[in-house]
């Protein structure tokens, strides 16, 4: 840092890329259903990002964000597959970072899944069968210095139900109706239907929980 009394943590990690994007990572290759976010620095001068389920160095995933330019380019959000070196992008938004400004990355990985948040705002999700374990790691594709602070990568032992098929054992229904509905061939257009003149209740006995997050979407049916 050019002034470290003027940093709540003097202390970061430095990446520079030379011609190729550089890439380090911590963990180990078996780590799987986890939690990761950095705080990120970037000069405007190329891509900088997060990677996680790294493999080794040519085998990985990555969230790539560009900047926005004073051309006018609005910069892309991209969620990229690396196989053997060769990349792929398997989701992608508009919006690139401003240099010199601190940011946080998070993503919540793991059972075929990612999602990537930016300062608490949703902004990548994809479903890709790779997506399952591996190291955590930073990256950036900056010939300038690129500031990467304050890691984390917290285990997640999780269950998600988009009620597409079943999933035997997983709930217990206690009052009410409790139909699962199958909208289409598409995974996730599943939704489960309750119905009840007092009070309905379904219970996860998929997994046990504790300091957990939980999250639905709920719509109410037409009344009739």
């Amino acid at each position: 840092l050019d002034n470290p009394v003027l940093s709540s943590n003097a202390f970061s990690m430095l990446g520079t890329a030379a011609g190729a994007p550089a890439l380090c990572a911590a963990g180990s290759w078996f780590w799987d259903n986890y939690a990761y976010a950095a705080s990120v620095q970037g000069t405007g001068e190329g891509a900088i990002g997060i990677a996680f389920c790294v493999q080794d160095p040519g085998n990985y995933y990555a969230v790539r964000w560009e900047p926005m330019r004073e051309t006018g380019s609005r910069g892309k959000r991209q969620l990229l597959r690396v196989r053997d070196g060769k990349r792929t992008v398997v989701a992608e938004s508009f919006g690139g970072f401003l240099p010199s400004q601190w940011y946080r990355l998070d993503a919540t990985v793991g059972e075929g899944s990612a999602r990537v948040r930016i300062d608490g705002n949703p902004v990548l999700a994809a479903a890709d069968p790779g997506l399952s374990h591996g190291r955590a790691g930073l990256y950036t594709e900056s010939p300038a210095t690129t500031f990467f602070d304050d890691v984390e990568v917290h285990g997640l032992k999780g269950f998600a139900d988009d009620f597409s098929a079943p999933v035997p054992g997983a709930w217990t229904w206690l009052g009410g109706e409790w139909t699962r509905r199958d909208e289409g061939a598409q995974p996730g257009a599943g939704h489960l239907r309750a119905s009840a003149e007092g009070q309905a209740r379904a219970l996860c006995e998929a997994a046990v929980c504790r300091n957990c997050e939980c999250s639905v979407a709920v719509g109410l049916a037409n009344a009739q």
